[in-house]
């Protein structure tokens, strides 16, 4: 069976974007040509229309709901940089292990009640 490619992009992302293709029946692969260049995709079993645009949609809606490709790029020394992910449109770094910035979490954490 063939395969449907989407969401080229430059660069290695972590892991967690695998993860979150997988729960849409897709993968990411990370890809270094020879020259030393990184890119990735993302793919799924190639099953015509509408399942591969869907696929995609599901994907990609999920990669950008959480910053886009950008917060799942890897640092050189291969830790992941993801971005904060409060909808208010904060560019800090989210906090390790969380999916905020650590300002945005302590808001969210007040607003519930929790602190």
């Amino acid at each position: 069976m063939s395969e449907h490619f989407f969401g080229l992009h430059p660069g290695h992302l972590a892991a967690r974007a695998d993860a979150i293709a997988k729960r849409h029946g897709a993968y990411h692969v990370n890809h270094t040509e020879s020259d030393g260049r990184k890119r990735g995709w993302f793919a799924c079993p190639n099953r015509g229309e509408p399942f591969n645009g869907d696929t995609a949609t599901r994907v990609m809606g999920d990669i950008h709901a959480l910053g886009g490709v950008e917060a799942f790029r890897e640092q050189t020394d291969g830790e992941p940089l993801r971005l904060c992910a409060h909808p208010d449109g904060c560019t800090n770094v989210a906090a390790i292990g969380d999916s905020f910035c650590t300002g945005c979490r302590s808001a969210i954490n007040r607003e519930r009640g929790h602190v």
